[in-house]
């Protein structure tokens, strides 16, 4: 869960736009770079940092995936800039990853725009080629609105639509994801649920994910959360398999101010997917802001 810290400076007549804006290019900034525990890093920095909103964001990340039962290791780096206005917000976000298999790389882009007074949309895609290591989806496009809930203060609803596609047409899926954020005092907590549709077998399958930060926007942030689902899809084999396995995971970490405008985030996730594989993960990222 991305740090949103600039919900806690703010009234709550202010808070509307950038909480919306801020969770929402922190999703889809992370959501196409499917090295999960990895690339999140790249999505940790908020779009609106104070209340005078820097312009750019500028982050690199650096990680490194240990996976057990002969997956070998997985490293990479992605980098992500970001240009903010008072009711936009732009980002690219380029990304490479590595496994024994080979290396791919993928790009993604996406904007988000403050509609209503209590209403922001978003929009982004992403682009990975294949030349025959297949890592991330060869496109993905997501959609979402993010909703200010009037009558609760601090409480917001945000709701997203992913298409997931691979050079096979055939193989990929529709995801459908929601839940709220609330946010008291330092506090900031995050529940979301997922429901996935698997396009070559129609199987459904669902996960959810909770977290919880503290912080302060400019000094620190620390925070973690934890999920877990099922993951239902089909094998286009000679003889097609329809796979089935569930998967849980935890991660923590920690976010510093060096200065006003520089600083850094340390994440560490474990996850593990059962009868398939365990993985430790760490992730260093480096950030300034302008």
């Amino acid at each position: 869960m991305p740090p949103l810290g600039p919900l806690l400076r703010l009234s709550p007549r202010q808070r509307l736009r950038p909480a919306a804006l801020g969770l929402l290019a922190a999703a889809l900034a992370a959501a196409p770079l499917a090295g999960q525990a990895a690339l999140d890093s790249a999505s940790r920095r908020p779009v609106l940092n104070r209340p005078e909103f820097p312009v750019w964001l500028v982050q690199g990340t650096s990680y490194y995936n240990a996976v057990d039962n002969g997956f070998g290791a997985w490293y990479g780096q992605d980098v992500r800039i970001q240009r903010t206005t008072r009711f936009t917000a732009a980002f690219v976000t380029a990304g490479t990853q590595t496994r024994p298999q080979g290396s791919q790389q993928v790009l993604a882009v996406g904007t988000i725009l403050s509609i209503l007074p209590r209403l922001s949309a978003s929009a982004s895609v992403s682009l990975a080629p294949d030349y025959g290591t297949v890592l991330f989806p060869r496109r993905r496009r997501d959609v979402g609105l993010m909703y200010t809930v009037p009558w609760i203060d601090g409480l917001l609803w945000n709701t997203v639509l992913t298409d997931v596609g691979y050079t096979d047409r055939r193989i990929g899926g529709t995801i459908i994801s929601g839940g709220p954020l609330y946010y008291r005092g330092l506090g900031i907590y995050t529940a979301q649920a997922f429901v996935n549709r698997d396009r070559a077998s129609g199987a459904l399958s669902g996960a959810f994910q909770v977290s919880a930060q503290r912080g302060l926007q400019g000094r620190y942030w620390i925070g973690g959360g934890f999920g877990g689902g099922n993951e239902a899809y089909r094998l286009l084999l000679d003889v097609p398999f329809d796979a089935r396995f569930s998967s849980r995971s935890a991660n923590v970490f920690a976010t510093r101010w060096f200065t006003r405008n520089l600083g850094g985030t340390a994440r560490m996730d474990l996850e593990e997917k059962r009868s398939v594989y365990r993985r430790l993960a760490l992730s260093l990222s480096v950030f300034t802001e302008f």
